[in-house]
Protein backbone atom coordinates (compact mmCIF):
# COMPACT_ATOMS: atom_id res chain seq x y z
CA UNK A 1 0.00 0.00 0.00
CA UNK A 2 2.92 2.32 0.74
CA UNK A 3 4.30 1.79 -2.79
CA UNK A 4 0.93 2.63 -4.28
CA UNK A 5 0.79 5.92 -2.36
CA UNK A 6 4.29 6.74 -3.54
CA UNK A 7 3.33 5.91 -7.14
CA UNK A 8 0.30 8.18 -6.92
CA UNK A 9 2.45 11.01 -5.50
CA UNK A 10 4.98 10.65 -8.31
CA UNK A 11 2.13 10.59 -10.84
CA UNK A 12 0.71 13.76 -9.29
CA UNK A 13 4.07 15.54 -9.61
CA UNK A 14 4.35 14.31 -13.21
CA UNK A 15 0.84 15.57 -13.90
CA UNK A 16 1.63 19.04 -12.55
CA UNK A 17 4.97 19.28 -14.38
CA UNK A 18 3.45 18.11 -17.68
CA UNK A 19 0.56 20.57 -17.26
CA UNK A 20 2.96 23.52 -16.75
CA UNK A 21 5.16 22.41 -19.66
CA UNK A 22 2.03 21.97 -21.80
CA UNK A 23 0.99 25.57 -21.16
CA UNK A 24 4.50 26.82 -21.95
CA UNK A 25 4.58 24.80 -25.18
CA UNK A 26 1.24 26.34 -26.19
CA UNK A 27 2.70 29.82 -25.67
CA UNK A 28 5.88 28.97 -27.60
CA UNK A 29 3.90 27.44 -30.46
CA UNK A 30 1.68 30.50 -30.75
CA UNK A 31 4.63 32.91 -30.59
CA UNK A 32 6.57 30.91 -33.19
CA UNK A 33 3.63 30.89 -35.61
CA UNK A 34 3.24 34.66 -35.23
CA UNK A 35 6.97 35.23 -35.73
CA UNK A 36 7.03 32.90 -38.77
CA UNK A 37 4.38 35.09 -40.40
CA UNK A 38 5.46 38.54 -39.22
CA UNK A 39 9.27 38.43 -39.41
CA UNK A 40 9.61 37.62 -43.12
CA UNK A 41 7.33 40.58 -43.87
CA UNK A 42 9.14 43.07 -41.65
CA UNK A 43 12.84 42.15 -41.75
CA UNK A 44 14.91 44.39 -44.00
CA UNK A 45 18.27 42.76 -43.22
CA UNK A 46 19.75 41.21 -46.35
CA UNK A 47 22.17 39.03 -44.40
CA UNK A 48 19.43 36.47 -43.68
CA UNK A 49 16.76 35.88 -46.32
CA UNK A 50 13.19 36.32 -45.03
CA UNK A 51 12.24 32.75 -45.89
CA UNK A 52 15.05 31.49 -43.68
CA UNK A 53 13.45 33.36 -40.79
CA UNK A 54 10.15 31.78 -41.75
CA UNK A 55 11.71 28.31 -41.89
CA UNK A 56 13.32 28.75 -38.45
CA UNK A 57 10.09 29.75 -36.76
CA UNK A 58 7.96 27.19 -38.61
CA UNK A 59 10.44 24.59 -37.40
CA UNK A 60 10.13 25.90 -33.84
CA UNK A 61 6.33 26.01 -34.10
CA UNK A 62 6.20 22.41 -35.29
CA UNK A 63 8.48 21.22 -32.49
CA UNK A 64 6.30 23.06 -29.97
CA UNK A 65 3.17 21.59 -31.59
CA UNK A 66 4.50 18.05 -31.25
CA UNK A 67 5.64 18.83 -27.70
CA UNK A 68 2.05 19.79 -26.93
CA UNK A 69 0.92 16.37 -28.14
CA UNK A 70 3.56 14.56 -26.12
CA UNK A 71 2.83 16.56 -22.98
CA UNK A 72 -0.92 16.11 -23.30
CA UNK A 73 -0.48 12.34 -23.46
CA UNK A 74 1.99 12.44 -20.56
CA UNK A 75 -0.55 14.42 -18.56
CA UNK A 76 -3.29 11.90 -19.34
CA UNK A 77 -0.95 9.02 -18.49
CA UNK A 78 -0.15 10.52 -15.08
CA UNK A 79 -3.82 11.32 -14.46
CA UNK A 80 -4.79 7.71 -15.22
CA UNK A 81 -2.19 6.44 -12.74
CA UNK A 82 -3.48 8.89 -10.13
CA UNK A 83 -7.06 7.71 -10.69
CA UNK A 84 -6.36 3.97 -10.70
CA UNK A 85 -3.30 3.76 -8.46
CA UNK A 86 -1.69 1.30 -10.88
CA UNK A 87 0.54 1.67 -13.94
CA UNK A 88 -0.95 -1.49 -15.44
CA UNK A 89 -4.36 -0.49 -16.71
CA UNK A 90 -5.66 -0.96 -20.27
CA UNK A 91 -5.60 2.74 -21.23
CA UNK A 92 -1.97 3.48 -20.22
CA UNK A 93 -0.24 1.68 -23.12
CA UNK A 94 -2.33 3.77 -25.53
CA UNK A 95 -0.88 6.99 -24.10
CA UNK A 96 2.67 5.64 -24.27
CA UNK A 97 2.14 4.54 -27.88
CA UNK A 98 0.85 8.00 -28.81
CA UNK A 99 3.83 9.62 -27.07
CA UNK A 100 6.21 7.35 -28.98
CA UNK A 101 4.67 8.08 -32.37
CA UNK A 102 4.53 11.81 -31.65
CA UNK A 103 8.17 11.80 -30.53
CA UNK A 104 9.24 10.13 -33.77
CA UNK A 105 7.20 12.64 -35.79
CA UNK A 106 8.66 15.54 -33.79
CA UNK A 107 12.14 14.34 -34.71
CA UNK A 108 11.48 14.16 -38.45
CA UNK A 109 8.61 16.39 -39.65
CA UNK A 110 10.00 19.83 -38.58
CA UNK A 111 13.28 19.14 -40.40
CA UNK A 112 11.45 18.06 -43.56
CA UNK A 113 9.15 21.09 -43.56
CA UNK A 114 11.91 23.60 -42.80
CA UNK A 115 14.10 22.11 -45.53
CA UNK A 116 11.21 22.26 -47.99
CA UNK A 117 10.56 25.93 -47.18
CA UNK A 118 14.20 26.91 -47.61
CA UNK A 119 14.61 24.85 -50.79
CA UNK A 120 11.50 26.33 -52.39
CA UNK A 121 12.39 29.91 -51.50
CA UNK A 122 16.15 29.95 -52.06
CA UNK A 123 17.18 28.21 -55.27
CA UNK A 124 20.93 28.06 -54.61
CA UNK A 125 20.59 26.95 -51.00
CA UNK A 126 22.42 23.95 -49.71
CA UNK A 127 20.26 20.94 -48.87
CA UNK A 128 20.54 20.43 -45.13
CA UNK A 129 18.34 17.79 -43.60
CA UNK A 130 18.85 17.33 -39.87
CA UNK A 131 16.81 14.53 -38.32
CA UNK A 132 16.87 14.04 -34.55
CA UNK A 133 18.13 10.47 -34.23
CA UNK A 134 17.94 10.69 -30.44
CA UNK A 135 14.26 11.59 -30.66
CA UNK A 136 13.59 8.69 -33.00
CA UNK A 137 15.29 6.32 -30.55
CA UNK A 138 13.29 7.76 -27.63
CA UNK A 139 10.10 7.25 -29.63
CA UNK A 140 11.03 3.63 -30.34
CA UNK A 141 11.76 3.08 -26.65
CA UNK A 142 8.33 4.53 -25.76
CA UNK A 143 6.71 2.21 -28.31
CA UNK A 144 8.47 -0.79 -26.76
CA UNK A 145 7.44 0.46 -23.32
CA UNK A 146 3.82 0.55 -24.44
CA UNK A 147 4.07 -3.12 -25.42
CA UNK A 148 5.48 -4.00 -22.00
CA UNK A 149 2.79 -2.00 -20.19
CA UNK A 150 0.12 -3.64 -22.35
CA UNK A 151 1.43 -7.06 -21.33
CA UNK A 152 1.50 -5.93 -17.69
CA UNK A 153 -2.11 -4.74 -17.99
CA UNK A 154 -3.14 -8.15 -19.34
CA UNK A 155 -1.34 -9.88 -16.46
CA UNK A 156 -2.99 -7.52 -13.96
CA UNK A 157 -6.41 -8.19 -15.48
CA UNK A 158 -5.94 -11.98 -15.37
CA UNK A 159 -4.68 -11.69 -11.78
CA UNK A 160 -7.75 -9.63 -10.80
CA UNK A 161 -10.06 -12.16 -12.46
CA UNK A 162 -8.35 -15.02 -10.61
CA UNK A 163 -9.01 -13.39 -7.26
Amino acid sequence: MEKQKKLVKVAKVGYIVSKVAYILACVVCTAAVVLAVVLPLTVKDNAIPPMQFCAMFVDLALVAFFAIGILWNAEQWCKAIMDTGSPFTPQLPKYLRKMGITTILASTVPAIVATAIVQSAIRDSELVFNVGVGGILCGIILLFGSVFFQYGAKLQQSNDETL
